[in-house]
């Protein structure tokens, strides 16, 4: 998929102009069309690059052009979007993790009957099964929350704001299967004091904690999945087989 993207950003990125270019009515699919582009009828370069992020965002998340859940790249107004080099940026970092996240593709079965596996193949092998990529994060256990995975939530509706990236969270969750304690801070009131005294601070909503290890805000958790980070984390938490059922891994 990686050859594939890399097409796309040396014939995309080399071919925007500093000129706009005026249209008698705008044209367009509806969710890759930028807004400017289809109220103005001119054309930028910076529609250009709106266009070619959302078509990245559904490439790299898996998700559909329209998803509310993520708006930093599709800001109505160009000028809250991010510049192109930090679009090259995150681009650079997916792939990367991307590649060191892929299988090796299988050898020829005579091959691998003609090639045994070395002393050092076996140690790397080792390595990567002891690994616990929890232990990257800093070690913040909330109440009861040493083998689980708690989220911190805020079902109030007057923090617009608050209320989608928490909803945000709770759907990557549920994606995953995973089983989770949600705490929400707007029923009682006892689990913001709880969240604000283990981090020593005031923090918006939600924060995630797995394994007593804390991860971070729905703008770390989401960057983390769009990197491919986030599943190993959940790696020995019980799964969902079906409503209010879960099994231990």
């Amino acid at each position: 998929m990686h050859r594939w993207l890399l097409i796309l950003r040396h014939s995309c990125f080399n071919c925007f102009e500093e000129h706009s270019i005026h249209f008698s009515n705008a044209k367009g699919t509806l969710g890759y069309c930028a807004p400017e582009y289809a109220e103005t009828m001119i054309l930028t370069k910076e529609s250009d690059v709106y266009s070619f992020g959302v078509v990245l965002f559904e490439v790299l998340c898996s998700r559909h052009c329209v998803d509310l859940s993520y708006k930093d790249c599709l800001e109505r107004d160009w000028r809250q979007r991010p510049l192109m080099a930090s679009v090259v940026e995150r681009l650079q970092s997916a792939l990367q993790y991307q590649k060191d996240f892929e299988f090796k593709a299988p050898e020829p079965e005579g091959e691998q009957e003609q090639k045994p596996e070395t002393e050092p193949d076996l140690r790397s092998q080792k390595l990567k099964e002891t690994y616990n990529p929890l232990l990257d994060f800093e070690k913040i256990c909330p109440p009861g929350g040493s083998n689980s995975l708690i989220l911190y939530t805020s079902g109030a509706k007057s923090m617009p704001k608050t209320y989608e990236d928490c909803l945000s969270i709770l759907s990557l969750l549920k994606g995953f299967m995973v089983s989770y304690q949600e705490r929400d801070v707007s029923v009682h009131m006892d689990f913001k004091n709880e969240l604000w005294q283990i981090l020593g601070t005031q923090v918006p909503l939600p924060r995630l904690f797995i394994k007593g290890r804390y991860i971070g805000g729905a703008k770390e958790v989401l960057q983390l999945h769009e990197q491919g980070r986030f599943q190993p984390l959940l790696a020995g938490l019980p799964q969902i087989i079906s409503e209010g059922e879960s099994t231990e891994q």
